[in-house]
């Protein structure tokens, strides 16, 4: 695969966030879809003309598109107000004077219907829609004063006055958009993390006089002290691009070493810091193979690739990453004095 390629398949590993975003994006537009989708097919014949009472002893459910008749009230029996006080909902309960049946209605107005001196039966249309927690408990907590005046209803649904079901072509149109959402979440998840390729050096880039800045990315194991003697800890923890040293060690050992610090902040400031350190010792007993190239992305990067056999003896990866083929060139060298081999692959079309 040419460079171009390998750098695509960087850029889009790194989109894993972005493709979480859009998953959930998708699966809400798909499950919203679904739903009216079923609201949209079992309302397809147009309003149903039902009773207060088979309403009232929960014989309709949620979604339902329906006509009702029946005497409302002309007072408020719930409201919902903003901040500044404004009545936002209002709800006013509608009754079958017959059966003592009674459903609640929303109504978009906080002025409701005026009946005057003599109560009239009137019809409203709209939908069932699932009472809220919060209404559900007013009108639970209202049941044993209507059951003395010979009154019930149900606290699981109330009727939204205007509303009407889905259209069809919305409801396919959503689950169209929220299935291609979750395909295009799903693609960052098909490629790897890091992609790296060796790739050969560069013999013309000078060599910096300083040490080279150095970053890691691998699982790297707590180290409990640094001195006199190296001591590692039992917990692991894996890093991307930190901060890193190179520590050439007696006996032909590498350690890859970082000096973690972690702050934890409240509005702004700091208010716990915590430090720690974590290492990981590389020699020609664990070490499989040294691989000078390149990582791939949004912005190519110089590295080094160790694959090594962890104490688990599971082949772990381990990369790091230079700031300029000088720097590359160099650390090379270095892992070269130390009798490592590092090698190169063939040149790639750009």
């Amino acid at each position: 695969m040419n460079e171009s390629g390998l750098r695509w398949r960087g850029r889009l590993s790194s989109l894993k966030i972005v493709g979480v975003i859009l998953l959930v994006l998708g699966a809400i537009l798909l499950i919203a879809g679904l739903a009216n989708l079923s609201t949209a097919n079992k309302n397809v014949q147009g309003p149903q003309q039902v009773t207060i009472d088979q309403l009232a002893r929960d014989e309709f459910g949620v979604g339902y598109y329906v006509s009702v008749s029946g005497i409302a009230m002309d007072e408020a029996a719930y409201t919902e107000e903003d901040e500044d006080g404004t009545t936002t909902r209002s709800f006013y309960y509608m009754i079958d004077p017959e059966t003592g049946a009674m459903i609640l209605i929303e109504h978009t107005s906080p002025l409701l219907i005026s009946l005057g001196g003599d109560l009239k039966e009137t019809t409203i249309t709209g939908m069932t829609r699932r009472s809220p927690t919060e209404l559900k408990d007013l009108i639970e907590s209202d049941l044993s004063e209507f059951e003395s005046y010979d009154l019930y209803t149900t606290a699981a649904i109330y009727i939204k006055d205007g509303a009407t079901p889905p259209a069809a072509g919305t409801a396919y149109t959503m689950i169209v958009v929220g299935g291609l959402l979750v395909v295009l979440g799903l693609v960052p998840f098909f490629f790897r993390g890091t992609v790296f390729q060796a790739s050969p050096l560069d013999p013309t880039a000078p060599v910096p006089t300083e040490r080279p800045g150095l970053q890691a990315t691998g699982t790297f194991q707590k180290l409990q002290q640094l001195e006199p003697v190296l001591e590692f800890g039992r917990r692991m923890q894996r890093f991307t691009k930190a901060v890193a040293n190179f520590i050439p060690m007696p006996g032909g050992q590498l350690l890859i070493y970082i000096h973690h610090v972690a702050k934890a902040k409240a509005y702004g400031i700091t208010v716990k810091t915590t430090k720690s350190d974590w290492g990981l010792l590389l020699d020609q007993n664990n070490v499989q193979s040294v691989e000078a190239g390149k990582l791939y992305g949004w912005r190519d990067q110089r590295a080094i690739r160790f694959q090594y056999a962890d104490r688990k003896g599971k082949v772990q990866d381990l990369y790091l990453l230079l700031e300029s083929p000088g720097a590359q060139k160099l650390f090379v060298q270095q892992l070269e004095n130390m009798g490592f081999g590092v090698s190169t692959g063939d040149a790639l079309p750009v």
